[in-house]
């Protein structure tokens, strides 16, 4: 199907809307944070974010008796979008909850452009992108180079994962072998492997160690997969591949940060 081409009146309408429900969101974390400051809270403590969902924030506990408890929060109305791996100050209150009043500053940002083409960000304070593709979906070269391009503004150290490398052996995918050899000969760090099979996780996990790591990369490329090879406790939802379209299907619909012994975080 031809891609869909919207007038600016439509465009108009699509931010609007959008605008529309931040201000709700806004609103109810007003409300959610009134009624929090109606009863006592704590005081200030550290925290990092690992995943968020609307207006609630799940807050890793950083430091005390609680140190690794998980908290849902609420943020102040006036500070900025949180995203995953941001470093946090939050206040708790007697229900298992709490209240994020300030942002620490960020060592590193990953953007992405939304539906306007306005940059975001996705995940803060991480040190490597991992950029995941596979012979099927049918990879885009130009999409691994946006990835490339992406890493190199966040001063972000890049890793090249091609996965299902076991579908290499089918003359269809031959030359996209000679892929990872381009980009190693241009001095990126690749890896050939496969979630399903096990074979090149080791190297894997290896490459891993000591960073901060955020996975990217095309829906069923298996993203999903390799994380729950290397970290059986997260059990992510796997989807599998559309017969039609021969396309991923999204399946992960939030950014988390995962804790793992061969990862320093």
């Amino acid at each position: 199907m031809a891609k869909r081409n919207l007038t600016r009146r439509q465009n108009w309408r699509i931010q609007k809307i959008q605008e529309e429900r931040s201000a709700r969101a806004d609103r109810r974390a007003d409300r959610a944070e009134e009624s929090l400051l109606g009863g006592e809270l704590g005081s200030e403590q550290q925290g990092l974010v690992i995943a968020h969902f609307g207006v609630q924030i799940d807050v890793e506990v950083q430091d005390g008796p609680e140190r690794g408890q998980i908290r849902r929060c609420h943020r102040r109305a006036n500070l900025p979008a949180l995203v995953t791996g941001d470093r946090v100050v939050w206040r708790a209150d007697n229900q298992q909850s709490g209240v994020i009043v300030a942002l620490q500053p960020r060592r590193t940002e990953l953007y992405r452009p939304d539906h306007r083409g306005q940059l975001k960000p996705v995940a803060a304070n991480v040190d490597r992108l991992v950029i995941v593709f596979a012979p099927l979906p049918q990879p885009h070269r130009n999409l691994i180079d946006r990835y490339l391009v992406a890493a190199e503004q966040a001063q972000l150290e890049p890793l090249l994962v091609l996965n299902k490398a076991d579908l290499l052996a089918q003359p269809e995918h031959a030359d996209i072998r000679s892929w990872l050899d381009d980009y190693a000969r241009l001095g990126y760090r690749t890896l050939c492997l496969s979630a399903d099979s096990g074979d090149g996780l080791d190297k894997l996990r290896e490459e891993l160690r000591g960073h901060v790591n955020v996975f990217v990369g095309q829906s069923g490329v298996g993203k999903s997969s390799l994380i729950n090879a290397l970290l059986p406790d997260a059990d992510l939802r796997v989807g599998a591949l559309s017969e039609m379209t021969g396309k991923g299907t999204h399946t992960t619909t939030t950014a988390r940060l995962f804790h793992s012994p061969m990862a320093a975080t």
